[in-house]
């Protein structure tokens, strides 16, 4: 569902034993979870509105919503899942920084939408190609990944340092985004 869009939909059944209770739940890290309306859904009964903020905000919004429906005997069914993604975007941008020796700092990236999980790989450009210097992994929850870098070189050695990094981050279904290229540049 694109972003800034509403949408309401409805669950029809029949057979088992009326009146039926309709349960709408949210995945929740892997886990189902009932709702009763939230920012981001109103339920009630058989339908439930979703609503999609800005873009700003959209990596909240990432969710998969089904329905438990169980009638007065105590059967149920449940639905299909009804999944609202956000495009895959980079939300911060990791950015130039400048560093003495000895002098510590720390890039960072920030991402939504997508499918969760995230996986982040911080590279470096080193004669011509990306080199691969910290793999932060994959984590379900994870939308932000940092990379610290501690100048230590002489300073007499100056004039050789000017490292230019990015992150590689790839969602779930395989889509992979690359940050701007960053300088980290040495100073006196």
């Amino acid at each position: 569902m694109p972003i800034g869009i509403t949408r309401s939909t409805s669950v029809e059944v029949s057979g088992g034993t009326p009146p039926y209770t309709y349960t709408w739940q949210e995945d929740e890290q892997r886990m189902w979870q009932d709702m009763t309306g939230t920012s981001q859904a109103s339920v009630r009964d058989n339908t439930i509105l979703i609503v999609k903020p800005d873009s700003k905000n959209s990596w909240v919004y990432n969710s998969n919503f089904r329905c438990k429906i169980t009638d007065s005997a105590g059967a149920s069914v449940t639905t299909n899942v009804i999944a609202i993604t956000a495009p895959f975007t980079i939300f911060k941008q990791p950015t130039r920084k400048s560093l003495a020796a000895g002098e510590s700092s720390a890039f960072t990236v920030e991402v939504y939408g997508g499918k969760k999980p995230y996986a982040f790989v911080w590279q470096r450009l080193s004669r011509g190609t990306w080199q691969n210097i910290v793999d932060s992994g994959t984590a379900w929850n994870a939308r932000t990944s940092s990379l610290a870098i501690t100048i230590t070189l002489k300073p007499d050695d100056s004039w050789l340092y000017n490292e230019i990094i990015r992150c590689k981050i790839t969602d779930a279904s395989g889509t992979t985004l690359y940050t701007d290229d960053v300088i980290c540049q040495y100073r006196d």
